[in-house]
């Protein structure tokens, strides 16, 4: 947790390698998820499970099935969060030699990206804690690139937003082609 409170000083002197990188990231991304779909089992608990169309006509979606669906979510977040870290490590890189800085190698961005995964575990907070975990994330990360390829601030920053916008309008793109064009009558369903 060194690198959520204390970033300046923990990029300055952050461990080689991508292997210990990578085992935070992962347990931070599996503790945060864990949070994450905790709470929405919890608040299904309360509220009723979701209705979704099924075998079972449009009624509730059984709770045992709610909660497995949700476990498997779960797991199957970690790796494909993981993937993501290497593809955005990879993305930040490239953009911050467009910018002229990322002198030290793809391995020290993927370990800054890696390391910025701690405030995942402030999923631990309902309903707000994961976007407070993910804005300190965006920061952590910004010092640690920062730190890491000694460039400046806003440079980092650029890259960082740049690949979060990139990440977004693909996430949009994805939502709107698989669920339809809205006000256009263009629908999968």
């Amino acid at each position: 947790m060194e690198s959520t409170l204390h970033p300046r000083r923990f990029f300055r002197e952050a461990p080689a390698g991508a292997g210990k990188a990578l085992g935070y990231a992962t347990a931070c991304v599996a503790a945060g998820g864990f949070f994450g779909f905790y709470w929405a089992v919890v608040f299904a608990a309360v509220s009723g499970p979701p209705e979704m169309p099924g075998p079972w006509g449009d009624a509730a979606l059984p709770g045992a099935l709610f909660l497995i669906a949700a476990v498997g979510a779960w797991l199957f977040s970690i790796p494909v969060s993981l993937l993501w870290l290497w593809v955005a490590a990879a993305l930040t890189h490239v953009l911050l030699r467009l910018f002229g800085d990322g002198e030290a190698g793809l391995h020290a961005t993927f370990r800054a990206l890696a390391y910025s995964a701690g405030p995942a575990v402030f999923s631990v907070v309902p309903v707000v804690g994961a976007w407070m975990g993910a804005l300190w994330g965006l920061g952590v990360a910004a010092v640690g690139l920062r730190e890491m390829h000694r460039t400046d601030f806003v440079r980092a920053a650029a890259a960082l937003v740049t690949v979060v916008s990139l990440s977004a309008a693909l996430f949009v793109a994805v939502l709107w082609g698989e669920l339809g064009v809205p006000g256009t009558g263009v629908t999968r369903f």
